[in-house]
């Protein structure tokens, strides 16, 4: 990395830092205010790190056929939870050194701030306002390489709703992505979008309403292939009817089917226009138990990549609280992917790389005490391509200690 990247990225941290100190200061002494910093270590194994096919093409990309290593992290952060008037302030400030037992070329120190305000106006006007930034290593998933790649990623967001009629509402949101990676700034780009949504309450527990939303995507660089520069850039708008639906304190359900329209500044072929939607339904069962699953078809920019993918997958999320201090959760999902347009140099078959990833995962949690947390968690994942270097399988197994003050 070069010293004026690591100038950039120590300056970002300490703006953020500072923009979070000078938020919440006057708030810390207030009465009801929570302020829980607390420390961590968590100790993972993985055996695919690098999410490689076989030994052959490990032996080929690492000059290893150890495709293992155990990391781990210690970190230290800060919860924040402070209502004042008729506000409330949620923050989390965290950073962390991960450390790599084979691979310690990739040792790294990550940072995850976090702070969101609730406000309100009166009664009928009110909303979310945050930012978000992140530090970490990317994941290994399309780089497939010994390449200590960190992506710095910022978020800004905006939204609010107001109630005009007893039976009408109109919500507006705003957001601005900024997204740097230090070893492929081909990926670099920036993501504004804006949406406008009007909800007509049918009843007590059931909402119906439109929405529009807008995104433009710029990347920074042109992308070289085959030695043809490519611009990226894109804008989509998405048309959508939406559903909230409250059919007892016991369960929820959301729903958004509509029109999705992308548009790319270069090779048009590879435009998107099809329907998408998306469908979750949250339902707790016994008051120690519950479940969240959905189910979609969607346009996704990979941070990975710089084309998008067009995803269809359905998801499970039961959890089980065994008692008040022991949690059992877990994690089940299937999804399809077309990466739709422009390869990342590998070859195609028949034009459109075709993946299917499916993952499992469960973690019990104990906390013999208020405020000491044990975790022990297990990942399986398993990805599928017509690409053959793109298929994979990993396991990784995990324990985590969290004491707060």
């Amino acid at each position: 990395m070069s010293g004026e990247k690591k100038k950039v990225i120590k300056k970002t941290i300490l703006v953020a830092g500072i923009t979070l100190w000078i938020l919440v200061s006057p708030l810390l002494h207030a009465e009801g205010n929570g302020v829980s910093p607390y420390v961590y270590a968590r100790v993972a194994n993985d055996d695919n790190l690098f999410r490689l096919s076989d030994d052959a093409e490990a032996l080929a990309v690492i000059g290893t056929v150890d495709r293992d290593d155990t990391v781990t992290q210690i970190g230290a952060g800060l919860d924040i939870d402070a209502p004042f008037s008729r506000q409330r302030l949620r923050a989390n400030l965290s950073v962390y050194k991960a450390g790599y037992s084979r691979f310690d070329s990739l040792d790294h120190v990550g940072a995850d701030v976090s702070s969101v305000v609730n406000w309100e106006v009166g009664n009928l006007f009110a909303g979310d306002v945050g930012f978000k930034f992140t530090r970490q290593l990317s994941r290994f998933y399309e780089l497939q390489a010994i390449a200590k790649d960190i992506r710095t990623r910022k978020i800004f967001f905006l939204n609010g709703g107001y109630r005009f009629h007893p039976s009408w509402r109109v919500v507006g949101d705003f957001s601005i992505l900024d997204l740097t990676q230090t070893e492929r700034p081909q990926l670099d780009r920036s993501e504004s979008s804006q949406a406008v949504e009007l909800q007509l309450s049918t009843s007590a527990n059931t909402k119906l309403g439109t929405r529009i939303r807008h995104t433009k995507g710029n990347f920074e660089r042109l992308q070289i292939i085959n030695g043809n520069e490519i611009n990226n850039d894109f804008t989509e708008m998405e048309y959508s009817v939406v559903l909230y639906w409250e059919g007892s304190k016991k369960s929820r359900l959301e729903g958004r089917l509509g029109l999705t329209q992308r548009d790319h500044a270069q090779a048009s072929e590879r435009n998107f226009n099809g329907t998408t939607g998306r469908l979750s339904y949250a339902w707790l069962i016994t008051a120690k138990t519950r479940i969240d699953s959905a189910i979609w078809r969607g346009t996704t920019t990979r941070e990975e990549l710089t084309i998008f993918v067009v995803g269809n997958g359905v998801s499970i999320e039961p959890k089980w609280f065994a008692t008040r201090k022991i949690s059992v959760a877990a994690n089940i999902e299937y999804e399809t992917r077309d990466f739709e347009g422009i390869s990342e140099a590998v070859a195609l078959v028949d034009g459109t790389r075709q993946d299917t990833a499916t993952s499992l995962g469960v973690s019990v949690k104990y906390e013999p005490l208020d405020n000491v947390a044990l975790s022990l968690g297990y990942d399986n994942e398993r990805r599928n391509s017509n690409i053959d270097r793109a298929d994979f399988r990993s396991k990784l197994l995990f324990v985590r200690a969290q004491v707060s003050f």
